[in-house]
């Protein structure tokens, strides 16, 4: 019988895997006081990666979020500092169900963090997630600007092989494009540079639930070694393995299509 919720959390230093003893979902919310007594609990082992997201803006914040809350090292970065600063506390620009407490869980482990260095936040992870503003041009195009100016600034800051990850609305063949840039902005032999494609599919005022239980998730990939990065970023979503903090019961459902386009 475990009293309270118990959790033990430790990082093994030679293989870099996050345990978590973690209350079982049934009981997650009840548990979360201390002295109320239960005696299921489940250990789930999460695979931590350090992970960069390029953008605070709504999916940017939403999926960096995410990402800490199942256990990876999430560094995020922006060029608005007034935005930074008030992240940095805790404060949210906008409105969505459950993200500012889950901001808070995460800056309180140590698993979210903000920066306005842009190079740290590179240098940083080993997946970086691009989630900057496409706005249309008058053509009806969408303005890949601020796409082109972040492979540039990846490719500068970079000192070990990045996996990038284009989660930005952009048009097809925009992971071409970007895989072209870093090529031509890379000064380094020793940094290579992988390209993947992942859309978003989030629903404002449930965009936290979307990405802790998806349908599907749907990547799009040049390699077999980016697949499978890819597959370690989301293991938990697709096999369960995370604390839901955000459902005091999470009814049963289907399991996660990894979907490879």
């Amino acid at each position: 019988m475990f009293i309270g919720c118990y959790r033990r959390v430790r990082r093994d230093i030679d293989s870099g895997a996050f345990y978590t003893t973690l209350c079982c979902r049934a009981t997650q919310r009840a548990c979360q006081t201390w002295g109320t007594s239960h005696s299921a609990c489940i250990i789930s082992t999460v695979q931590s990666m350090r992970v960069t997201l390029i953008g605070c803006g709504y999916v940017g914040l939403v999926t960096g979020a995410c990402l800490a809350e199942i256990g990876h090292e999430v560094l995020c970065t922006d060029i608005d500092e007034s935005k930074i600063n008030s992240l940095k506390k805790g404060q949210v620009p906008f409105f969505e169900p459950h993200l500012e407490e889950m901001v808070g869980r995460g800056l309180e482990a140590g698993r979210l963090m903000f920066t306005t260095d842009a190079g740290e936040a590179v240098r940083h992870g080993d997946v970086i997630f691009i989630c900057v503003n496409t706005p249309p041009l008058p053509s009806g195009d969408a303005d890949l600007t601020a796409v082109d100016n972040v492979a540039r600034l990846i490719a500068a800051e970079s000192r070990s092989p990045k996996l990038v990850v284009e989660k930005s609305t952009v048009p097809v063949r925009t992971g071409q494009q970007l895989q072209r840039a870093l090529g031509v902005y890379n000064q380094k032999a020793e940094v290579r540079f992988q390209v993947a494609s992942n859309p978003e599919f989030l629903r404002e005022g449930t965009a936290i639930a979307d990405f802790l239980h998806p349908h599907r998730i749907v990547v799009g990939i040049e390699s077999p070694e980016a697949e499978s990065t890819l597959r370690e970023v989301y293991r938990p979503l697709l096999e369960g393995r995370f604390p839901c903090t955000i459902h005091q019961s999470c009814p049963p459902a289907p399991s996660v299509a990894f979907v490879v386009t």
